[in-house]
């Protein structure tokens, strides 16, 4: 365990850097990787990723949620 003031923030660091990048690749493959596949017509959620030139959540979950959602009244968009 870290011992002084420097350390601490180093330590503090490398867990952050760890511990989001854990969650956003958790996120893409576990959560989104089924969505990721589907939308881009591919096998591999890395494959999804690279055709449509990265992570760009607001695009897909967009298109899904006007996919999938119909309005409860009908006087709704």
């Amino acid at each position: 365990m870290p011992r002084n003031q420097f350390q601490r923030m180093v330590f503090a660091f490398i867990t952050v850097v760890i511990t989001v990048h854990a969650f956003v690749f958790y996120n893409i493959y576990v959560l989104n990787g089924d969505m990721l596949r589907s939308f881009n017509y591919t096998s591999s959620v890395l494959t999804a990723v690279n055709k449509q030139g990265g992570i760009h959540n607001s695009w897909f979950i967009d298109r899904y949620v006007k996919e999938k959602t119909k309005p409860a009244f009908p006087f709704q968009d």
